[in-house]
């Protein structure tokens, strides 16, 4: 679904919309007179309130959630990366081989989750590379015997948070994958064509005017689509959640390993 929230599809899409509601507008001007249209105005306005006041509680429902879906995706990628960086961190209560596997995997998935899912998270799909790296990481962590109480601190700090990085993860599959778009999609499509087309009986005698009206309820309702269609996919398109947390994590690692080396 990457291509629904390009700019060149939503470009497309909005000149082709305005297009079609002008062309509708014009071919029902030419076979019914404004006047004829004027008779039906006191039946056609409380119509009209009503079913724009239905749609815009729909329409705004989905622009919100959209809104708020991307922003949940936004916070679970910065706690999932945050999460790595405490592993990390509390590896360095561990023995020395187990330390040093436990930062290497914590490398390795982020490394995958930069190199290979957010590629594929385009289509709504997880990468085969970062499951592994995750796998990897839990047997390390699980297969983990600490010694000390301190090392028992540590690594029960450490289940914990990789825990939670498995759970961000999931949220963020679930996130990825597209659930009920043809249906949502068709409401507010034939709620936005019906709403144009109930422009058309409203006569004016301006002609132009109607069609600037015209023009504008369809830029409206375009400009709302937009948003969902920017919004709603927040791992896809050209407005999506970033990988930035999780390249800095590999900015961090290689320096605090650069400093230990110096030690």
């Amino acid at each position: 679904m990457a291509w629904l929230g390009s700019f060149w599809f939503m470009g497309v899409a909005l000149l082709l919309g305005v297009l079609l509601a002008v062309g509708g507008l014009v071919l029902v001007r030419k076979f019914v007179d404004h006047r004829a249209l004027e008779a039906h105005h006191d039946v056609a306005t409380p119509f009209m309130s009503a079913i724009g006041t239905l749609y815009a509680v729909v329409l705004g429902f989905i622009v919100v959630d959209s809104l708020n879906s991307f922003d949940r995706a936004r916070l679970t990628v910065a706690q999932e990366a945050n999460a790595l960086h405490d592993i990390f961190h509390l590896a360095g209560g561990l023995q020395s081989k187990d330390r040093n596997m436990v930062r290497q995997a914590c490398q390795d998935y982020c490394k995958a989750v930069c190199e290979k899912e957010w590629d594929t998270m385009e289509n709504g799909h997880m990468s085969s590379e970062a499951r592994t790296s995750m796998a990897q990481l839990w047997d390390i962590v699980t297969n983990v015997r600490p010694n000390t109480q301190t090392e028992i601190d540590d690594h029960n700090a450490i289940l914990t948070q990789i825990t939670r990085v498995g759970d961000c993860r999931d949220q963020r599959r679930i996130m990825a994958e597209p659930s009920g778009d043809p249906i949502v999609w068709a409401v507010l499509l034939i709620g936005a064509i019906i709403m144009i087309v109930f422009t058309y009986f409203f006569g004016i005698a301006n002609m132009r005017a109607q069609i600037l009206m015209t023009i504008l309820v369809t830029v409206v309702l375009s400009l709302n689509l937009i948003i969902v269609s920017l919004f709603g996919y927040p791992f896809s398109g050209d407005v999506k959640v970033s990988e930035e947390p999780f390249r800095f994590n590999i900015e961090h690692f290689k320096h605090l390993d650069a400093e230990r080396q110096e030690e």
